[in-house]
């Protein structure tokens, strides 16, 4: 059984009588029942409702439909944008050069087409909880941002790389080249966190051995800040990652996937974690 059905038939359990969870615990296997009493207690009741996921489809990221489209015909591709949201229709558009048209479908046709996009990106078995059912965790909020703010922290975590690179620099030279390239908000929070210890330590980003350029800076920065994250989320429930993932740009998103791949010790996650939740006041609500 999938780790998200696992949770889901948790909480299903948790609510209901005593002897009736009993009575359906004797069908599960030892194995099964020994895991479920692992979960954590569930505090929010269950309803089926949002496991329709009806407004999951207009909140991923338009990037993340164009591998389904490339399939079809720019014709044919002009029914899947019937079903999804203005601005996801405009990037498209940009994308895969699909015209304007006055296209007229069913709502049974909606339907279909709604279900074969969510398909492509839940696959069949379709195991993915909502979000209101995501197991405890601080991080769970980043599962609620937009875009803009997740691309936001993102930049402010990798600042934590940047401090840290100009505490080993000694030439004035570069680091006012450096300085020259940053904002004004940059500026100020590099100055909070240089008086503070950084206690995760990166491979360095080299920045005296590079040509500094604004745009090449902001580009390994923001990379940095990915793996950051991912690190951060590598040992949260993966559903939190695929909402995270997908709320990102296809490249962004694939990036972090990545990262929260790569084999990290319990304390970086938990230092990242924190530097997270400090940060979430500075980079708005959802």
């Amino acid at each position: 059984m999938k780790d998200a059905s696992q949770w889901v038939l948790h909480a299903f359990l948790s609510y209901l009588p005593h002897k009736e969870k009993e009575a359906l615990l004797r069908f599960l296997p030892d194995k099964t029942k020994k895991e479920l009493q692992t979960f954590p207690k569930v505090t929010t009741a269950i309803s089926l409702d949002p496991f329709t996921f009806p407004t999951l489809l207009h909140e991923v990221h338009y990037s993340w439909f164009l591998p389904t489209l490339k399939s079809y015909t720019p014709k044919e591709g002009e029914f899947f944008l019937t079903a999804l949201s203005p601005d996801q229709s405009k990037g498209l558009r940009k994308q895969e050069e699909i015209l304007l048209s006055k296209i007229k479908i069913t709502e049974i046709g909606k339907k279909f087409i709604s279900f074969h996009l969510l398909q492509s990106l839940l696959g069949e078995e379709n195991t993915l909880i909502p979000k209101e059912y995501l197991p405890d965790s601080e991080l769970n909020i980043l599962a609620l941002l937009k875009k803009k703010n997740l691309v936001l922290l993102t930049n402010y975590l990798s600042l934590y790389d940047l401090a840290a690179e100009l505490r080993q620099i000694v030439e004035t030279k570069i680091l006012k080249k450096i300085y020259s390239l940053l904002s004004e908000d940059q500026k100020n929070f590099i100055k909070t966190i240089m008086l503070q210890k950084e206690e995760l330590q990166l491979p360095r980003l080299r920045l005296d051995r590079r040509e500094l350029k604004q745009e090449s800076l902001r580009s390994m920065l923001h990379m940095r800040g990915l793996t950051r994250l991912g690190i951060a989320l590598s040992q949260e429930h993966p559903d939190l990652l695929w909402y995270v993932v997908h709320t990102l740009d296809i490249g962004r998103g694939t990036a972090l996937i990545h990262a929260s791949k790569k084999k990290n010790e319990g304390k970086a996650k938990k230092i990242l974690q924190r530097q997270i939740v400090d940060l979430l006041p500075l980079i708005a609500t959802p």
